[in-house]
């Protein structure tokens, strides 16, 4: 049972969410009093970074054991949770004197990633623990000691069909958080990297994003911090939040409401401040979330409003999505199953799966503010489950979300990065990118009765309603039983041909089949010669002396079909291992790459099937396929081809030099 003395306000003293960084300057000349009195008001002012400064710089001069605390509990709220950790451990022997204090060492170690560490520290401060309100306590270390625990068993299930990035062109350093985006092709995020929260636009060229920048076709909003929007679904609305603080952003410190602007041709009206039962006066309504469901436009959000379960909650309101104004009926409170005692931010909800999507620092998380989902819709939920890795780190994830074409989405974090991030002191927009899964699919070819054919000839079409060339082709002989890889959620058709047997066409649809493999049988049938005695007749005669004279001359071999094989690029910069059924051409040859994908439409390429060779290289470990014409011997040749592609409308054909069949790389040529 959870206690209601409130475990809210025990968190919330210590666990606020800061979103500073400042660099400060040391007074030597002050006296230790001014010093004293300057990093109090830099903390009441929410700059924890310049407070810390001159608190670690108080400790080092007179080693006064309040130093290193002050030191510590600014560090934390800055979210460097390392240095936190250093200054807790320093006056470790102390915890009489400091509330808590080895609680709040136990959790820089837990956001610091040292889960271990961080159990011994969680258990001894409960033993030492002698308050009245231990029992409170008790359930708090128990909600930690889960978080770490799941954060030991987390990496043995991570998914590697999840792509992680950190848009450098996005990152600036200071917060960037927040992603609406409304197409594929562009987004909206807050930045501070101009002094305070600013909602930014990127659009994205050549797979990349470009800076952010005001959007234009925005009004000007001259007072407040502008964050977190969200669009309607046709794009024609637009809600976020304009929080009251013209100084440093700080969740803490700055009382947040929501705002809705409306499209005007190419241009946004001016931002109307949504109602008084929203943006009740006291409170914060933050972290805006639309959608529309059975004629309803719902909007959630985050309040720390009265009558919630603890600290921030998700609340909701809906109205008529037809109406053109906002008249919304009362919030309410999404209930028990999602927010806890507790704060829940920035909640999502995804339309086509039903899902809530939102952060929470009140369920056992790896960190501070996990991301996590639940199914159901306003009040009924399922189950919380938390997103895992590598959606949740030991740092704070927030504001999740997918874009249009569910395959990909952002979330933010404060967590280190893969070298690129060396501090956890500021928020970064990250974006997934989910992975196709591949599939295994069994395939048996046999005759009627049973038995193995010596030879025969698979092709598979992927999207034979449009395309009827063969994604690839392959040999094989004295094989009955075999598998191939084929990505999910998608329509082929498989051929067999065997000589002297009728072809076999089977179309089917890949999916995860509910028990074992998808499996496919195939059963030729031989083909009958119907003979028709006719008349000789001099043409036949004539026919027939030359089938003998024929025999007289030696006999050219026909090759086999040629057989797929493996290869590995020998370039540092292009040494991937591919598949292949390309002709192997001794020395020097050339090829025109058109394009590399991940699903091939044959047909688009039939106007340059008089070119040469049209084939493709699929590259093992990114599971995408290259689209290739040739091998040409002759570099001219090759030039003069990869001018027709260009005319032909594949823009970014390029030639590519292989060495004995082998893939060399892009030549510039």
């Amino acid at each position: 049972m959870i206690h209601k003395m409130s475990k809210y306000k025990v968190f919330k003293k210590y666990f606020k969410i800061s979103l500073l960084i400042l660099i400060p300057v040391f007074g030597f000349n002050q006296s230790v009093k001014d010093l004293e009195d300057e990093a109090i008001k830099l903390h009441q002012l929410g700059n924890f970074g310049r407070s810390a400064f001159l608190w670690e710089n108080l400790y080092n001069e007179r080693g006064k054991a309040n130093y290193a605390f002050e030191a510590a509990e600014n560090y934390y709220l800055l979210k460097d949770y390392r240095k936190a950790a250093g200054f807790y451990l320093k006056i470790k022997n102390d915890y009489k004197k400091f509330n808590n204090l080895i609680f709040k060492y136990a959790k820089c170690l837990k956001q610091d990633g040292q889960y271990e560490a961080a159990i011994k520290a969680f258990q001894s401060f409960i033993n030492l623990y002698e308050g009245s309100d231990k029992v409170i306590w008790e359930e708090m270390v128990a909600l930690e000691l889960e978080g770490c625990s799941l954060g030991l068993k987390l990496p043995e299930s991570v998914s590697d069909l999840i792509e992680l990035q950190r848009p450098s062109e996005l990152n600036t350093g200071k917060d960037e958080f927040a992603v609406s985006q409304f197409d594929d092709d562009y987004l909206y995020y807050a930045s501070t990297a101009s002094g305070k929260s600013t909602i930014l636009a990127s659009a994205k060229k050549d797979k990349s994003w470009g800076k952010g920048i005001i959007p234009s076709s925005f009004p000007l909003i001259p007072n407040g911090q502008v964050s977190t929007g969200s669009f309607n679904v046709d794009g024609t609305l637009f809600y976020f939040t304009i929080c009251s603080n013209d100084g440093v952003y700080d969740n803490r410190l700055t009382r947040c409401e929501i705002y809705r602007m409306k499209k005007i041709g190419a241009s946004w009206s001016q931002p109307v401040r949504l109602s008084d039962e929203i943006n009740l006066k006291g409170f914060t309504a933050t972290h805006p979330n639309v959608v529309t469901k059975n004629g309803r436009e719902i909007l959630y959000f985050a309040s720390d409003r009265p009558d919630g379960r603890g600290g921030m909650d998700i609340w909701f309101v809906s109205r008529d999505a037809s109406s053109e104004d906002a008249s919304f009926l009362p919030p309410v409170n999404a209930g028990p199953t999602i927010n806890t005692q507790n704060d829940e931010l920035s909640p999502f909800y995804h339309l086509k799966n039903n899902t809530l999507f939102f952060s929470s620092n009140g369920f056992p998380s790896l960190g501070g503010f996990d991301i996590f989902s639940s199914i159901g819709t306003m009040t009924h939920w399922g189950e919380v489950k938390n997103a895992g890795l590598p959606y949740n780190s030991p740092a704070d994830d927030l504001h999740f979300c997918f874009s249009s074409d569910e395959k990909s989405g952002w979330f933010t974090s404060n967590r280190i990065y893969e070298g690129e991030k060396l501090l956890t002191t500021n928020h970064d927009i990250f974006q997934f990118k989910i992975k196709p899964s591949v599939l295994k699919l069994f395939i048996e070819v046999s005759d009627a009765g049973g038995k193995i054919i010596p030879k025969f000839t698979l092709q598979l079409i992927e999207d034979p309603k449009n395309n009827h060339l063969p994604q690839f082709s392959r040999d094989y002989k004295m094989v009955s039983q075999f598998t191939l890889d084929a990505l999910p959620d998608r329509e082929y058709l498989l051929r067999i041909q065997a000589p002297g047997f009728l072809t076999e066409d089977q179309s089917f649809k890949m999916a995860e089949p509910s028990n074992g493999q998808m499996k496919l049988f195939f059963r030729l049938k031989p083909q009958v010669k119907n003979e028709v005695n006719s008349p000789i007749t001099e043409e036949k005669v004539l026919k027939i002396i030359e089938e003998v004279e024929n025999t007289k001359k030696p006999l050219i071999p026909v090759p086999d079909a040629p057989e797929v094989y493996r290869a590995k690029g020998i370039s540092p910069y292009d040494n991937g291992e591919y598949e292949t059924d390309s002709p192997r051409l001794p020395g020097i040859s050339y090829k025109i790459q058109l394009e590399a994908t991940d699903k091939i439409q044959m047909g688009k390429y039939n106007p340059l099937s008089t070119a040469g060779r049209v084939h493709t290289e699929f590259i093992i470990e990114k599971k995408l396929f290259r689209v290739l014409i040739g091998p040409f011997s002759d570099v001219s040749e090759a030039k003069n081809i990869k001018a027709a592609c260009i005319k032909n409308g594949f823009s970014k054909a390029f030639i590519v030099k292989y060495q004995d069949g082998i893939r060399v790389g892009m030549t510039g040529l």
